[in-house]
């Protein structure tokens, strides 16, 4: 299989890979700089799904010679006051077909969701409390799933893999 990626960022390409490997999927992987085209912090999982659409359709639409299309967007939901980071996956396959995977919400610490509803910048904000939290052990943890959001994506991506291979059987 071939697959266009909506990114160039070596992480995500490297979480995709592990994703395909449990799958038992080989692919080559053809990673192209693109536009989300939403906000640079999506803040509601509709625009969030959006910007992971139009990602996987711009990579696909660089290379339309791959199989599919497969774009990751990282956003916050706002949930009764808090925000959560959310992780989506699209995968586009030609005609205009869609497989979305969406990840678990994990809930961002109080102090940070605040900052955020002020419209502070989430990456700024969570990597400046990280620092201030260092010797907390179990905060340590939440925080870098936050910042790293590898497990968030892995699900993500499994979950939109899981849709394309039961519509292909490929």
């Amino acid at each position: 299989m071939k697959i266009s990626l909506g990114t160039t960022s070596q992480e995500k390409r490297s979480i995709l890979e592990s994703v395909l490997e449990e799958h038992g999927c080989s692919a080559q992987i053809f990673p192209c700089k693109v536009e989300s085209l939403v906000s640079d912090q999506p803040l509601s999982e509709a625009e969030t799904i959006t910007g992971a659409k139009n990602r996987a359709l711009n990579a696909w639409n660089l290379k339309p010679s791959t199989d599919i299309g497969l774009g990751l967007e990282g956003g916050l939901v706002m949930i009764d006051g808090l925000f959560y980071l959310v992780c989506v996956a699209a995968i586009y396959k030609n005609p205009e077909t869609y497989f979305i995977g969406i990840s678990s919400k994990l809930a961002l610490p109080k102090e940070v969701s605040s900052q955020v509803k002020n419209g502070d910048q989430f990456g700024e904000v969570i990597r400046a409390y990280q620092n201030r939290n260092v010797n907390d052990t179990k905060m340590s943890i939440l925080v870098e799933k936050l910042i790293n959001r590898q497990e968030a994506f892995t699900e993500a991506i499994r979950n939109s893999l899981n849709q394309y291979q039961c519509q292909n059987h490929y």
